[in-house]
């Protein structure tokens, strides 16, 4: 069901809303974050059920739980809580749009590389990791990166909501 324009004017005067969606881009494109975060969740829970055969085959896990875990907290419910409050939360704050568009991109591209760099290290196999020394150590960095990367994605969407907050309607 397609939800009605916004704009009652019809005409060339009237702007176009964005192919396929209902919105004016006022928002920046957060339905990729909510679309990452879906993914995120269907990697994870894909991992639950392969792990679930290998234990009733007699087999050890495919992935260990942390993995997992990251997947639902960082990929799924984090990144599911930024696309969802940058749509909603200028709305509470009686704002017709986010301040800054480029910010939402900045967030997703952030926060999923912010996942990508604390489930890669979990998922790969240790003896893959054991006979390459700098493949190790270079991801044993990037799992340690993707808490700065984390912490400047909530810094983009802090920044984002606060310049929307104070800007003037």
């Amino acid at each position: 069901m397609e939800r009605p324009a916004r704009f009652l004017q019809s005409g060339p005067d009237r702007p176009p809303t964005r192919p396929g969606l209902p919105d004016f881009g006022e928002f920046g494109r957060f339905e990729l974050l909510v679309y990452s975060a879906y993914i995120w969740l269907v990697l994870a829970a894909g991992s639950e059920v392969l792990d679930g055969f290998a234990l009733l085959a007699g087999q050890s896990p495919l992935l260990g739980m942390d993995a997992v875990h990251h997947m639902y907290l960082v990929g799924f419910i984090t990144l599911l809580m930024f696309g969802v409050s940058i749509r909603m939360l200028p709305g509470f704050l009686h704002q017709k749009a986010v301040a800054s568009p480029a910010l939402v991109e900045a967030t997703l591209w952030l926060g999923n590389t912010a996942t990508f760099f604390r489930v890669l290290p979990l998922v790969l196999p240790v003896a893959l990791r054991e006979s390459i020394p700098a493949l190790g150590a270079l991801i044993q960095g990037a799992f340690g990166l993707s808490g700065l990367i984390a912490l400047s994605a909530v810094m983009c969407l802090a920044v984002n909501l606060w310049r929307t907050a104070w800007h003037s309607p």
